[in-house]
């Protein structure tokens, strides 16, 4: 299969070079391991009687890219010559990230032990000390910039632009408001007894943790953050007495889950109809002892109380008690025999 050549208007593939696949496959062989040597993709024009051949790349860590071995020859001759090989990225290979310079790599947290990480002499960060930027305007500051003519004071400070950035940073941190630590606190750092004043622009809205049980102890946090160790921090409620639990004694467990026969429900049905009848039985027999009773009081109070010598009065008395007793006996025997 011959492979493709590519060329333009200006510039033409020479035949004899273009013919020279195996001399550029032999050449690359010499300095690549044969089994990483695919099959040949094209013969490209790079100049009058220059010309490259393309070979694909099977290392694994070259994905879609290309050997290629340049070729060229002289005028007036047929030998074919080398003038190098090479490895080039392909059209959707898999290319390393753009370098970037080592103080655009560095991240928060990479800086160790032992590191050093100056800090560029254009640093918007900061500006020079004796502009006396970072003051607080209602306090006085030991370091006024006249210290600087004695070299005496800080050489750059922090600018504004530094200061809105460091705050920035803060507020969307662990220790800011949004945290969510910050959101299921009751109570804000400002009124927290625990919090160490700040002074500078800056203390405006941040200060410091002193509290050892909290996670931002000896941490910037912002006023308006807050934790479950706050100064004021009420303790929880005692827990509520819970009664005894009441055990059911006719679970399931307990119960006798045999089944009964035919008969045994017949019997079963008639017992509980026999016991019914017996109880409307025995209500009947109690309403009319209540009703004898009822009588019985009703003539009681009718009677007219004379003097206790009247000895007829009292004998009729005697004898109406005896009947009353003698009926109401009656009536309990035989209640007592239908509820048997």
């Amino acid at each position: 299969m011959i492979a493709p050549v590519t060329e333009s208007a200006a510039l033409v593939v020479d035949p004899q070079l273009a013919a020279a696949v195996e001399v550029a496959r032999q050449v690359l062989a010499e300095d690549v391991p044969n089994d990483a040597i695919g099959d040949h993709l094209e013969v490209v024009a790079e100049g009058e009687l220059i010309a490259t051949h393309l070979f694909a790349c099977l290392n694994p860590g070259y994905v879609g890219w290309r050997w290629a071995v340049n070729v060229t020859r002289v005028p007036d001759s047929d030998v074919v010559t080398v003038n190098e090989t090479v490895l080039l990225p392909g059209n959707g290979s898999l290319l390393s990230p753009q370098l970037l310079p080592w103080d655009e790599r560095v991240e928060a947290g990479d800086l160790g032990v032992g590191d050093v990480l100056p800090t560029a002499p254009d640093d918007v960060r900061l500006v020079p000390g004796y502009t006396g930027v970072d003051q607080d305007d209602t306090e006085d500051d030991d370091l006024a910039p006249v210290m600087w003519e004695l070299g005496l004071g800080r050489v750059r400070v922090l600018s504004a632009d530094g200061r809105d950035e460091a705050a920035t940073r803060w507020a969307d941190g662990d220790n800011g408001p949004n945290s969510p630590i910050a959101k299921a606190a009751s109570e804000q750092c400002s009124t927290c007894g625990f919090l160490v004043i700040m002074t500078g622009p800056l203390g405006r809205a941040f200060g410091l943790c002193a509290n050892e049980f909290s996670p931002s102890d000896g941490k910037v946090v912002s006023l308006d953050h807050g934790c479950g160790a706050h100064s004021e921090a009420e303790p929880e409620p005692l827990p509520v007495v819970v009664v005894d639990l009441v055990v059911d004694d006719l679970s399931p467990d307990g119960l006798d889950t045999t089944e009964l026969s035919d008969d045994e429900l017949e019997a079963t049905d008639e017992a509980l109809i026999d016991s019914l009848e017996d109880e409307a039985d025995l209500e009947v027999a109690v309403a009319a002892v209540d009703e004898v009773i009822g009588e019985l009081e009703a003539q009681a109070e009718d009677v007219e109380v004379e003097e206790v010598s009247d000895s007829q009065v009292q004998d009729e008395l005697a004898v109406d008690e005896q009947v009353a007793n003698g009926e109401l006996k009656d009536l309990t025997a035989n209640a007592d025999e239908e509820t048997s």
